[in-house]
């Protein structure tokens, strides 16, 4: 068995929303089907379908609940948090595929009538070492 160098580049985008219609960010069937989109958008590969839960919290002051959530993706994982009294909405895409941030950027900027978005997008590399029998059979093959 052979091994093979292999440099592994992701991106992190996160996403900090203002301005947010709050019908919109707290509408559990809405976020769900613009996670959907989001994956179809991208053209990454979903397996799971998303789980999108309730999130509740009558007893704190600052943050009255929202609506929480993701979807793990071949590629990695999307998630968003939304906090529908303050129109405030988090997202975080990450992948190991290649994706356009602005595509991103701006879906979710039209889709939850936001105002102001903060955006920061963090590259995340790694070489490493895989174990690759299709290689040793290539090379295998090549002697004969």
């Amino acid at each position: 068995m052979s091994n093979k160098k292999i440099k592994l580049r992701g991106s992190h985008l996160m996403l900090d929303c203002l301005g947010g219609r709050a019908d919109l960010l707290g509408d559990k069937l809405y976020v769900a089907q613009i996670i959907e989109e989001l994956v179809s958008l991208l053209g990454m590969r979903k397996l799971i379908n998303p789980v999108v839960l309730d999130c509740n919290n009558a007893e704190n002051d600052w943050d009255t609940g929202g609506v929480s959530g993701f979807v793990i993706i071949a590629e990695s994982h999307i998630a968003i948090h939304t906090f529908p009294d303050a129109g405030l909405l988090t997202a975080d895409v990450y992948s190991c595929k290649p994706f356009d941030e602005a595509k991103v950027i701006g879906f979710v900027k039209t889709s939850f009538n936001i105002s102001k978005i903060q955006s920061r997008l963090i590259g995340r590399e790694i070489e490493f070492l895989r174990r690759c029998r299709l290689l040793e059979f290539n090379e295998e093959n090549q002697k004969k």
